[in-house]
């Protein structure tokens, strides 16, 4: 029997002994310390192909956060030490670390605590009065409500609240009831008194209160005027609902779910300023040890004197993306600039409630905006910019221009968002300047037949998301979520790209527009990373790029577009960890 100082002894060795196998590991930098294997490998190489050589990779290896080595088994031999552990696919897809270039997980967080009220949960205008009433009854008197979904698109029977519904369902609640595209909300007169505001409040720029024909305010609120109501906590809607939700499990669990859905990286792009401290509070999020996704930042640029953050920051998992404008507003509240007015119908005169001869609305007046956008050009920013219609790109490109001329910025790697009605003169005008799209398909599986029918018609709809205008004349274009606007779910964006068929339906639309299967994928991997500058790092399965990948249940290569709705996210690493599976 050992005594107790040989025992002391033993323990000693035995660490000495793993902590020089640990530093020996380490120090062997061709060193993997496992490969991957056993499946399809989508490599997604910085070249543009799938696999540049013509020959598909069976083997992956890593060291740390890295990749030391692509190839056959008999390549990656040198890589293998008597430590290297096997993992073995079993038959599913390796593929890069999938990308949303834009997306808000600030709002997610907190909407997530919300009500829901949404047309994915409540298809009928019943079934969201249910809902709320039955929050209303089981609220205590004071509390503040928030609700967050309407869409007369999704719900198409939908009676729109008015504040004098909202009063008589509600009359000792402040509420609050945001759009599920999130331009638009609905209030009562319990939170316009909370918010600290009466009938005389002033419309500030970008955005406004309707009002009736006396004067008074009607409940409804547009675009930059919502934040009169959501940014104050002192106002009591977000301050009383702070107290009611654990801020912090919820932002876990928002980044929980796009891990789930096979991203490895994230870019709050605008993120919105739901409460006091929000972008630190990300940055703590984004950089925790166990943290599922890479986050890039872009805050709003009247939110950035709030922080202390120059266009280089980074911290860890946690990185700028520059900053962002919002030029104009949703397709579905009447605010997208168009340069021909929208169409006259009952919807939008009397659902949605726009104005004759309506084409929407510019957030800046041109001069302001151009000098403003050169201010933070000059600084070194990456810009971008929320703009769907047609006044909107030419206001940007005319900006951007200027900007260039009197300082030119080669790799400035600006960006335009959402881009509903990018014609294909701004697009080859935007390619000139360097400019970086990013589109917003799933307005088309979620929105499309309303497009053409009630709100642009035949022709607009026709070039609306021209995805194929833009591949043709942009090195890299991306697609984005927009989350929480829509659900996260990148592959059934990926297959409303490639094959523009709306939801409940059979049939495509606007065909002229879609989406190479190439294309696609790189608009989620490596076109994403070159967007958020940072394709040295992500974006594919390369030597010397971190170890980001997304597993997947099937190759989307053997998959018909059709059915890539079917694909799902089987597990992800991060920096060479496996951090959901």
């Amino acid at each position: 029997m050992l005594s107790g100082s040989k025992i002391i002894l033993a323990i000693c060795i035995a660490l000495g002994v793993a902590l020089a196998v640990s530093v020996y590991q380490r120090a062997d930098h061709n060193a993997a310390h496992y490969i991957i294997t056993g499946g399809d490998i989508i490599t997604m190489d910085a070249d543009g192909a799938f696999n540049t050589d013509g020959v598909t990779p069976t083997h992956v290896a890593i060291h740390g956060e890295r990749i030391i080595a692509v190839g056959s088994k008999q390549e990656i031999q040198e890589n293998i030490r008597w430590f290297t552990r096997t993992v073995d696919l079993k038959g599913q897809t390796l593929m890069p670390g999938m990308i949303d270039a834009h997306s808000h997980p600030v709002a997610g967080a907190v909407l997530n605590s919300w009500l829901d009220v949404s047309g994915f949960s409540y298809p009928k205008s019943e079934q969201v009065y249910a809902a709320l009433k039955r929050k209303i009854a089981e609220t205590p008197k004071g509390e503040v409500i928030q609700a967050f979904g309407l869409d007369t698109i999704l719900t198409p029977d939908l009676v729109l609240p008015t504040r004098q519904l909202l009063d008589e369902l509600a009359p000792d609640n402040p509420v609050f009831i945001l759009s599920q595209i999130m331009h638009t909300a609905w209030f009562n007169s319990a939170a316009l008194e909370a918010s600290g505001y009466d009938d005389s409040v002033q419309d500030p720029p970008g955005g406004y209160f309707e009002r009736s024909e006396d004067g008074r305010l009607n409940g409804v609120v547009h675009e930059e005027a919502m934040r009169m109501l959501l940014v104050d906590p002192s106002s009591g809607l977000l301050g009383k609902a702070k107290q009611l939700i654990n801020i912090r499990r919820s932002f876990i669990n928002e980044y929980n779910e796009y891990s789930k859905a096979g991203l490895t990286t994230i870019t709050a792009l605008g993120a919105a300023p739901m409460f006091d401290g929000y972008m630190a509070f990300l940055e703590h999020i984004a950089t925790r040890s166990n943290s599922p996704v890479r986050t890039f930042l872009a805050p709003m640029v009247y939110e950035l004197h709030k922080t202390e953050y120059t266009p280089n920051y980074e911290n860890g998992l946690f990185r700028l993306a520059g900053v962002k404008f919002h030029l104009d507003g949703s397709p579905w509240t009447g605010g997208m600039a168009t340069a021909e007015p929208y169409l006259e119908n009952d919807f939008t005169l009397n659902t949605i409630k726009m104005s004759l001869n309506n084409r929407g609305i510019l957030k800046y007046e041109s001069e302001d905006f151009k000098a403003k956008w050169a201010q933070y050009h000059d600084a070194g920013w990456q810009i971008s910019v929320h703009a769907h219609g047609e006044r909107a790109h030419g206001l940007v490109l005319d900006a951007i221009e200027q900007a260039q001329l009197a300082n030119p910025r080669p790799d400035a790697r600006h960006r335009m968002e959402h881009l509903g009605l990018f014609t294909q003169s701004d697009i080859k005008r935007a390619s000139k300047l360097g400019v970086n799209p990013s589109f917003f398909i799933n307005h088309i599986y979620y929105f499309g037949p309303t497009i053409r029918d009630v709100l642009l018609g035949e022709e607009r709809a026709e070039r609306f998301m021209p995805l194929r205008w833009a591949t043709e004349n942009f090195e890299q274009v991306t697609l984005h979520l927009d989350a929480p606007a829509m659900p996260i779910d990148p592959w059934r964006m990926l297959k409303t790209a490639t094959t523009r068929i709306p939801r409940f339906s059979d049939q495509p639309f606007n065909t002229s527009q879609l989406m190479s299967v190439q294309h696609a994928l790189e608009a989620v991997t490596i076109d994403a990373a070159y967007q958020l500058k940072a394709e040295d790092d992500i974006g594919s399965i390369e030597v010397g790029k971190f170890a980001d990948f997304t597993l997947l249940n099937k190759n989307p290569l053997k998959t018909e577009p059709e059915k890539w709705d079917s694909i799902r996210s089987t597990g992800t690493w991060l920096a060479g960890k496996l951090v959901w599976h």
